[in-house]
């Protein structure tokens, strides 16, 4: 499988989701499961486009046989789409191999904790605000946890759906992509390790605009932001290629 090497024992896949040989953990983020019914009801009608290429996702990294899966937030696109896209959660969960976790981490889109542990909590998964992978805090990434991250050797986030834009005078496309850093939290600097979303359907912030951060923390500099960019072709196995430093992709 092609994949990235980061830091302490974690790797950049080229299926969107990071993995941790020591604990044989998946980390994974944003499946915003129902999206296409929540923008149907703000009138933009939309075919079921996200649960296959999903499903197939989710099927190629089951096959690394995980004993833990975290997904770090945003498993529904809305708290009114649970109802509809529990099939789909009880697929995937029904995936994993025997004796495997899953664990679910409350995004910004998903309903209440209490509410999502009564929602999929009869599938047996764990619903948390954060969880630890390998020494490292895993949570959504819309605000920064200070209680699990106060002594880690690293962060884990999702929710920003990183890319970039490259191209040249010809034309441009928008690349989705892991972003790399290191960020200053009170007097520590820690490794963070944002990951792209795993549904198909967002198109990612641009990291290459100002505008465009990653959670609450002081934006690093460009220099120090490394981007492992994902190549998907029609027909073609998916790669992950380390594009070097954002500061590199500036145009």
């Amino acid at each position: 499988m092609n994949e990235i090497p980061l830091s302490d024992g974690f790797f950049a896949t080229a299926q969107r989701f990071v993995w941790h040989e020591g604990t044989r953990t998946a980390v994974l983020s944003d499946l915003h499961l129902g999206a296409e019914v929540t923008l149907s009801r703000q009138g933009i009608y939309l075919p079921d486009v996200s649960s296959g290429a999903i499903r197939a996702a989710w099927g190629r990294m089951v096959e690394r046989g995980p004993k833990r899966v975290v997904i770090a937030g945003d498993l529904f696109d809305s708290p009114g789409v649970v109802e509809g896209a529990f099939p789909l959660v009880r697929e995937l969960v029904g995936m994993v191999p025997r004796g495997g976790e899953v664990v679910v981490l409350r995004g910004n889109h998903d309903p209440e904790v209490e509410e999502m542990r009564a929602a999929v909590g009869e599938l047996g998964i764990r619903v948390e605000a954060a969880t630890v992978v390998g020494g490292y805090a895993v949570f959504h990434g819309d605000r920064w946890e200070d209680g699990v991250a106060a002594a880690a050797a690293g962060a884990i986030a999702g929710h920003q759906h990183p890319a970039v834009v490259v191209g040249n005078r010809l034309g441009s496309a928008k690349m989705i992509c892991y972003a790399v850093a290191r960020v200053e939290v009170g007097r520590r600097r820690l490794p963070l390790i944002v990951l792209p979303a795993f549904s198909p359907l967002p198109l990612g912030s641009n990291l290459l605009t100002e505008r465009h951060w990653i959670i609450d923390v002081a934006r690093p500099s460009a220099e120090e932001v490394r981007i492992l960019g994902l190549v998907e072709r029609r027909g073609e196995t998916a790669q992950v290629l380390d594009f070097g430093m954002l500061s590199g992709l500036r145009v």
